[in-house]
């Protein structure tokens, strides 16, 4: 993953589990592993960011959706009309099981 973040500066980056979480992390804090990360979030609903000193800005899935749920329906009118074409939403990798991983960027 660390490959993959110097090639795309990621604002939010979703793993797994919390095993996927460690490996990402390799015993690095976010912000030395993923510079450009603001969050990681750990899509098990069972996962709790709670007590580790690395996961400061590790939150689960329910956090995110209530973060998301906190925000008025205006405000994510006026984010989406802000979006241009040719910008990426979502970059999506291949495992690179037969070389270096390759992105393809989502509208």
């Amino acid at each position: 993953m660390s490959y993959l973040s110097n090639k795309v500066p990621f604002d939010l980056l979703l793993v797994e589990d919390e095993e996927t979480l460690e490996q990402a992390l390799e015993g690095r804090s976010i912000r030395t592993a993923y510079p450009t990360v603001k969050k990681m979030v750990v899509m098990d609903p069972g996962f709790e960011a709670t007590g580790h000193p690395l996961y400061g800005d590790v939150i689960g899935w329910a956090d995110l959706q209530q973060a998301g749920e906190a925000i008025p329906d205006a405000a994510l009118a006026e984010i989406e009309a802000d979006q241009v074409v040719n910008e990426a939403c979502l970059t999506v990798f291949t495992s690179g099981t037969t070389g270096m991983p390759k992105g393809e960027f989502m509208p």
